[in-house]
């Protein structure tokens, strides 16, 4: 398929979904999980980042030497060129490896710009869970390192979205709003005793 035109949605916070804007699932890669985490990881903070190919190696294939793991990347950008269509996985150079933001979209990246707008109802609705849950990828310790960091930096930005959602819902008299918000936000972190007191005193 190289229609063009065509925007892909990465989703992969509370579920793992590839998705064309016409609603089309994308489940092949789906079946393929260090291919579908290389995507993600390539989509990661948002797509349009370029990634070098040296640390991708660290990441995915650790436990290869240069020549095999420079193969194994190869095949793999392959497999995703040919299920995502031309032009989605771009390169710069021989060191340089990006995916297209006119192409593929994700959750996280669409989280960041609502949270950046004020927009935070918005940001708060789009997390439904931790990234990538029940993804696993063997002989990739590199690639599990950057899934907790991922985890811990999108809750924290949903946190954010659910307190300024709150403030907004406090300034406008809105007292149920403001608790629901902070009810939301204590169930991505259930520990922080500072927004207990603020729900025990709205």
């Amino acid at each position: 398929d190289t229609s063009f035109g065509n925007m892909m949605i990465l989703q992969t916070l509370g579920s793992i979904r590839l998705v064309r804007d016409d609603g089309t699932e994308m489940d092949e890669l789906l079946r393929q999980p260090k291919r579908f985490a290389l995507l993600a990881y390539l989509a990661s903070p948002r797509p349009g980042v370029w990634h070098r190919r040296d640390v991708l190696l660290a990441v995915f294939w650790p436990n290869l030497d240069t020549p095999h793991a420079r193969t194994a990347l190869r095949n793999a950008l392959y497999v995703l060129r040919q299920q995502l269509s031309e032009g989605v996985v771009r390169t710069r150079g021989d060191e340089d490896v990006s995916i297209d933001p006119a192409r593929v979209t994700s959750d996280v990246a669409m989280l960041e710009a609502d949270l950046a707008a004020g927009r935070f109802g918005d940001a708060l609705g789009r997390f439904g869970g931790d990234v990538l849950p029940g993804l696993h990828v063997g002989d990739s310790e590199g690639f599990e390192a950057w899934v907790d960091e991922e985890r811990l930096r999108t809750r924290a930005l949903a946190r954010s979205a659910g307190l300024g959602l709150a403030n907004a819902c406090e300034q406008t008299g809105d007292v149920a709003g403001a608790a629901d918000a902070l009810a939301r936000v204590m169930r991505i972190e259930p520990v922080d005793e500072s927004i207990v007191r603020r729900v025990i005193a709205l």
